[in-house]
């Protein structure tokens, strides 16, 4: 089935979220039909996931070869990283173990972001510093974190650009949990530019900018979605 046309992004959820189990395959790598009919037929032989729950591609074959899609496409690359559901291996989802694979699309100059990354925003803001291709949002880790939000946002703040870090909700099911993950993201950026107005760090003008940035305008730019929006 081809990608829709009207598609932003490739979003890859790798397998428990185990960074490792995502190889870095050279764009111009050769997927095989055979090596592809078997891995779809692993897929759906297995079920294509869960019956209760929404299928999700897990076998690394398809993953690694719908990443490079998008990229070929020139899509933006989303990795979700970290914190999720219960078939977590949390202390396999740091996303420093995606190095390899995202020097081995930085040639492209495709965007990766790397989304949600608790407990792991440090690390992913130094993946978004070092790599000019790579971006960073705390998605659902905002709402989970509830009062602590600011201290996430601060941390992941230390050493991603400013032009490198976006806003995302990540909400699903409830609908209250949209309206909770922009009031949160909101607070904690309001106390971390309001700390650096007070201390010198930013002028007035360059808050203003900063939130414009952080709010809309990086994922505008980086999802091209100006004429849209």
């Amino acid at each position: 089935m081809p990608i829709p046309s009207s598609a932003t992004a490739i979003s890859a959820c790798p397998p428990s979220r185990n960074a490792t189990s995502i190889r870095a395959a050279p764009a111009s790598i050769a997927f095989s039909t055979n090596s592809l009919t078997a891995a779809a037929g692993r897929w759906l032989g297995a079920g294509g996931g869960a019956p209760t729950r929404r299928p999700r591609i897990a076998d690394e074959t398809l993953q690694r070869f719908l990443i490079w899609c998008g990229v070929d496409l020139g899509l933006p690359v989303q990795f979700h990283v970290g914190y999720g559901d219960s078939d977590v291996d949390l202390h396999r989802c740091n996303p420093l173990l995606l190095t390899p694979l995202l020097r081995a699309i930085q040639p492209t100059g495709v965007p990766v972001m790397l989304l949600h990354n608790y407990p792991y925003q440090r690390e992913a803001g130094y993946l978004a510093q070092v790599f000019p291709h790579v971006y960073v949002d705390a998605g659902l880790a905002t709402h989970n974190l509830g009062a602590r939000a600011p201290a996430l946002l601060a941390e992941a703040l230390e050493l991603a650009p400013y032009g490198k870090f976006l806003y995302s909700s990540d909400a699903f099911g409830l609908p209250e949990l949209y309206y909770l993950a922009a009031v949160l993201f909101r607070t904690a950026l309001s106390g971390f530019l309001t700390a650096g107005l007070q201390e010198d760090h930013f002028s007035e003008r360059t808050v203003v900018r900063l939130t414009r940035m952080l709010c809309a305008d990086n994922a505008k730019r980086t999802y091209q979605l100006a004429n849209q929006m």
